[in-house]
């Protein structure tokens, strides 16, 4: 489940995956929006996140996680006859991503969902992660995740 959209949020679901973004671009120490992938399969879940992304970032280059996020990622993988770096590192916070283009000209960070996070508690977390003005951090994202956990 997504939240309804509205005219500053951008949903996508199944055919591109779930994720809904802000309106527009936001400062480097904000999330842009959050995503909630079906698996832990990043290379399949990013193939069907990126249409979703539209031109937010054009010709992305790299996406960069935390490796303990994702079952076995590629270092690589092939998107729409581009060739896109996957760099997992132990140190990048939990849940998030960021999608960076090829010349590093455009970058997009996500929240991410655990994909077996409940439909209820994921519809919250992309509500509140894609409402312009919105400056949840993904501290705030992780604090409700757990909550919700227990």
């Amino acid at each position: 489940m997504t939240p309804s959209p509205s005219t500053s949020t951008v949903s996508v679901e199944r055919e591109t995956g779930r994720v809904a973004l802000k309106g527009r671009p936001t400062p480097s120490d904000q999330v842009d929006g959050a995503w909630w992938p079906f698996s832990r399969d990043l290379p399949e879940e990013v193939d069907l996140l990126l249409p979703a992304l539209g031109d937010r970032v054009v010709a992305v280059g790299r996406v960069v996680f935390h490796a303990g996020d994702w079952d076995s990622p590629r270092g690589r993988m092939q998107h729409a006859g581009s060739v896109i770096r996957l760099d997992g590192y132990r140190f990048w916070p939990s849940h998030l991503v960021k999608i960076r283009a090829v010349a590093d000209t455009d970058a997009l960070t996500l929240m991410v969902i655990p994909p077996e996070t409940a439909a209820d508690t994921a519809a919250t977390i992309l509500e509140q992660c894609s409402a312009d003005g919105s400056v949840v951090t993904v501290d705030d994202m992780t604090a409700l995740l757990q909550r919700s956990a227990t």
